[in-house]
């Protein structure tokens, strides 16, 4: 039976659909019944992974609940692919097994909305840790629209209004690793890179050994042009969590940004040792083809924004052949390698016109404005607002 207070505080952020991948089928009814006495009927069940990983691009879920030993598909590979996979990166997943590593304790607290269960657990703390991830997600999302509202209301780069906002959402946090986390990657998306490197700093004097604030750090020095001092970042990164594929990828990018092309190839490797069906080798393979097949290591690292100036043009060539979807990834991957402030506006408005032209509005209208935040004068982003009904007079 759920405590009223319980069920009530879980109310505010349930989920619609959840997605269980589980080959235990006791562990499975435990699961399904634990949310049915919320009201939650849309329980899906899949005990082999590869069959639950299809799912998710048929069903949309708001919350997974993933075992880490499972046949065909291991629960650590579709870990890796939710949270670089742009649709699903976001989604809440609680790991539940007997066997998790402290490896494998690294790679889940590496990431925002993720949270872990030892085998056995009753159901009262199963709904408590599901209530704990889906309000850190529904939280996320709510601060992220508000800062934005703030910070874009008037183009003037004051960020003191959303600071005020996240401050005070950041005190229920203290210094906590996940909480820190989040506020950085909103500021980061308000060009705020000063703050956001200044709130991780300040957590890492207390939480030294947490990959995931080495690795938050090392995403905003990259966004500010800081390109050495990301890579170690990053470095640092891995040597205390090595399961992390994301993190691979970009070390294996910044390599290639410098023009060690054998060195990059180690980690993207890796990756493809890992995982070799992971959706993510496709893309890995078209730019190492594209860059390789074009440019020498030392012509890379005379073109201004290196990696960045690749990438976009490997995302201009995917658009014209009306593939958005693809354009959009390597637009957004260009993003951390393009070191000047109008190569970064041009980003921000391709990558609007790829959302715009996959339906996603929302997101088409943000890219838009951070476009229009570094590059005020910018003619067409301008122009793409108004075609969205935003009166905006030029020059702000």
């Amino acid at each position: 039976m759920v405590e009223p207070s319980s069920r009530n505080a879980l109310e505010q952020y349930l989920p619609k659909k959840v997605l269980v991948i589980e080959d235990d089928q006791s562990v499975q009814s435990l699961i399904k019944m634990s949310f049915r006495d919320y009201g939650i009927h849309d329980v899906y069940c899949f005990h082999d992974g590869q069959a639950g990983w299809n799912e998710l691009f048929e069903t949309k879920f708001d919350l997974i609940i993933l075992d880490w030993k499972l046949p065909s598909l291991e629960g650590k590979q579709i870990f890796n692919r939710l949270r670089m996979t742009k649709d699903f990166r976001h989604i809440p997943v609680i790991v539940v097994s007997g066997f998790l590593d402290e490896d494998g304790i690294s790679l889940i607290n590496d990431f925002f909305f993720s949270a872990w269960l030892e085998k056995p657990f009753d159901d009262s703390v199963l709904m408590k840790v599901a209530k704990e991830v889906l309000r850190d997600r529904f939280d996320f999302g709510v601060i992220s629209k508000k800062a934005d509202e703030l910070y874009f209301e008037s183009f003037d780069h004051n960020v003191s209004r959303p600071m005020d906002v996240l401050n005070g959402w950041l005190q229920n946090y203290g210094q906590n690793p996940k909480g820190v986390s989040m506020v950085a990657d909103i500021l980061r998306n308000l060009h705020a890179y000063d703050q956001a490197r200044q709130i991780i700093t300040n957590s890492l004097k207390v939480h030294r050994s947490r990959s995931l604030l080495w690795h938050q750090l090392g995403l905003t020095q990259l966004l500010m042009g800081q390109y050495e001092k990301a890579q170690e970042t990053f470095e640092r990164a891995n040597e205390i969590c090595d399961q992390n594929m994301e993190r691979k990828v970009i070390l294996g990018l910044l390599d290639f940004h410098n023009g060690q092309f054998d060195r990059g190839m180690v980690y993207f490797d890796a990756i493809r040792s890992e995982d070799p069906e992971s959706p993510l080798n496709r893309s890995l393979i078209e730019i190492i083809n594209f860059v390789r097949g074009r440019f020498t290591p030392a012509q890379i690292t005379q073109l201004t924004n290196g990696l960045g100036f690749c990438l976009n043009r490997l995302a201009l060539q995917s658009t014209q052949l009306g593939q958005y979807k693809e354009g959009s990834e390597f637009y957004s991957i260009a993003l951390m390698f393009a070191s000047e402030r109008e190569a970064k506006a041009k980003l921000y408005y391709n990558l609007g016109i790829c959302e715009a032209r996959m339906g996603n509005r929302v997101n088409a209208m943000h890219n838009f404005f951070r476009s229009l935040d570094l590059l005020p004068n910018f003619s067409i982003t301008v122009e793409a607002l108004r075609r969205f009904g935003f009166e905006v007079p030029y020059g702000m």
